[in-house]
């Protein structure tokens, strides 16, 4: 009978400790905008992640693994530029530029401190009015591409289908399916079998 109660109180406080957590959020969102969510997003505990994108816009299926921190760049004034399909994991500190439009489709693997720049502004630079104007293209990863920890993915990129990005690489171009690219720019150095 004890036991019985005991667990019924546990279930209670976790319950209010979530409804709890979940007015917080609405009320800095209300007083502070994306950017409260943004710095909750960096220390919150990998089993709310997917919660916040999608309360806050993005699209995340139930089965993906994404760990924090998570750093999301240029959100504007939501999630809804991104876009995770199944059973995709991102690593630790990885940086989503939300600028523009994300896509990340099914068995997607972002390993940690990987940066995907959907966006390029110099800012107050003299170069923005005919040298470098700012520019913003959507990324996408197609299915069951992998990147490896620390590479860097710019504007307007698409990676294919099975495509292996080596750790450290620059993508400044489109990589075809089943390739392999490394290096600064990123080359394609092999295609790949795969059943």
């Amino acid at each position: 009978m004890i036991r019985k109660f005991k667990d019924l109180i546990v279930i209670i406080l976790r319950k209010l400790g979530r409804y709890i957590f979940y007015i917080r959020l609405t009320f800095l969102y209300k007083v502070w905008g994306i950017e409260a969510i943004n710095r909750v997003l960096l220390n919150c505990n990998p089993f709310y992640i997917r919660y916040l994108l999608t309360r806050f816009g993005a699209t995340v299926e139930s089965d993906c693994d994404i760990n924090s921190p998570l750093i999301i760049n240029y959100p504007l004034e939501n999630y809804t530029h991104l876009k995770i399909g199944h059973q995709c994991h991102l690593g630790k500190e990885v940086l989503l530029d939300l600028c523009d439009y994300i896509y990340i489709e099914n068995n997607v693997t972002i390993s940690m401190r990987t940066m995907i720049i959907t966006h390029i502004d110099v800012g107050q630079s003299p170069l923005q009015h005919n040298v470098y104007p700012s520019q913003n293209a959507p990324v996408t990863i197609r299915h069951g591409a992998y990147i490896g920890a620390g590479a860097t993915i710019l504007r307007g990129v698409t990676i294919g289908e099975y495509a292996i990005i080596g750790a450290g690489s620059v993508v400044l171009n489109d990589i075809p399916s089943r390739c392999v690219a490394v290096g600064v720019p990123a080359r394609v150095l092999k295609t790949i079998e795969i059943d």
